[in-house]
């Protein structure tokens, strides 16, 4: 297949269908963020205008740090910088300005920056999803070259063009892998946030998102042959390093929370010593990647990585467990209404979207409780 497809060509500018794709992506995106955020009692006209901070946001920073770090590609200065039809955006980049957007969002109308997260989770895989698949009308996402005598038959195989060679197509499981991460991070917001189910808190659909996409990614950025590099570290690449630190850092604030709410220092240990080794097997493995032991690598790569986050599942969903331990009577972690007698409560949004009788702070914070 041919690289970089065009959409519309008009000569000295084109428009290609991966930048079409990700216009697409942004707007599902978007539209699932309004509403997650009715869900969560917000009103859609404030919701829209969050959008539209976040989106310039997302934008400069996918630049600036795909600029950062894919120097090579920017020789020109600021204007290749500007030349945004021809590509060169990175997710991280686009993460860390949507993060800066929702904080200035919940500073100006004082609303729980930890909620905006949430709500923000599942579309933020909706585009992810769309925009991994739609990776093969670039050529980008592709891994190592794969000899076989039957490729059309295997959907993660695609030509290319510059290396006139079949390529794992890391797009395929990328896709796949965002698939899974909307699926989940939807049904923790709706228990969380529609159900309003019991031992649900703040935080948990963003920290499912940070294990899941922050382990699953640490593998596929590996097998990419396109990924960004570190800038002192010419070997290291950057994607792979932030796809670790970000599982990292929910796993210990899932262990923090876990270990308030139950208070089993052995089991939290425990969790952490298997976690720190399995971590260390996956990093071994990364170092000692070549082209003899390719297969057995990733394959050690995945299970470790896979290993860790059920380890990291395991203390999120045992502390959300007795999250609603009983103190006298009343529900230590009560994040629904309690029941009136002899009238029908109505629900009535306000900012943040709890009940009026639902204190707002009851999990404001991902540490909390």
């Amino acid at each position: 297949m041919s690289e970089n497809l065009i959409f519309v060509d008009f000569g000295s500018f084109a428009i290609y269908w991966y930048a079409v794709f990700m216009v697409l992506a942004a707007a599902a995106a978007s539209c699932l963020f309004v509403l997650f955020r009715g869900w969560q009692g917000e009103d859609a006209s404030h919701a829209w205008n969050t959008v539209v901070g976040a989106m310039p946001a997302a934008l400069i920073g996918s630049r600036i740090f795909y600029g950062w770090f894919g120097v090579a590609s920017f020789t020109g200065g600021w204007k290749d910088f500007m030349d945004l039809p021809s590509g060169g955006y990175a997710f991280y980049g686009a993460a860390g300005g949507l993060l800066l957007a929702l904080a200035v969002s919940a500073a100006v109308r004082k609303d729980s920056f930890v909620r905006l997260l949430d709500a923000a989770m599942a579309p933020l895989a909706a585009a992810l999803v769309i925009v991994r698949f739609a990776g093969i009308t670039s050529g980008e996402d592709m891994g190592f070259p794969v000899q076989t005598d039957s490729p059309r038959k295997l959907p993660f195989l695609i030509w290319s063009e510059a290396e006139q060679s079949w390529n794992v197509w890391v797009g395929f499981f990328e896709g796949v892998a965002a698939a899974v991460i909307l699926a989940v991070c939807a049904v923790f917001f709706v228990s969380r946030y529609v159900r309003h189910g019991k031992g649900t808190r703040n935080g948990d659909t963003t920290l499912v998102f940070m294990m899941m996409y922050g382990l699953s990614q640490s593998v596929f950025e590996s097998m990419r042959n396109d990924s960004l590099f570190m800038v002192t570290l010419g070997f290291v690449k950057i994607s792979e390093i932030v796809s670790i630190v970000m599982a990292v850092a929910a796993f210990v604030v899932v262990a923090v929370r876990y270990f308030r709410v139950r208070g089993n220092a052995r089991g939290l240990v425990i969790s952490c010593v298997c976690y720190a080794a399995l971590l260390t097997a996956a990093v071994i493995c990364e170092f000692k990647m070549n082209a003899v032991d390719l297969l057995r690598n990733y394959g050690i790569m995945s299970v470790s990585l896979g290993l860790m986050l059920v380890i990291s599942f395991r203390l999120l969903l045992s502390g959300r467990s007795v999250a609603d331990a009983s103190a006298g009577g009343v529900s230590a972690g009560r994040t629904h209404a309690p029941v009136t007698r002899g009238r029908n409560p109505r629900r009535v949004s306000s900012r943040g979207g709890q009940f009026p009788d639902m204190p707002l702070n009851d999990s404001e914070t991902v540490f909390n409780a």
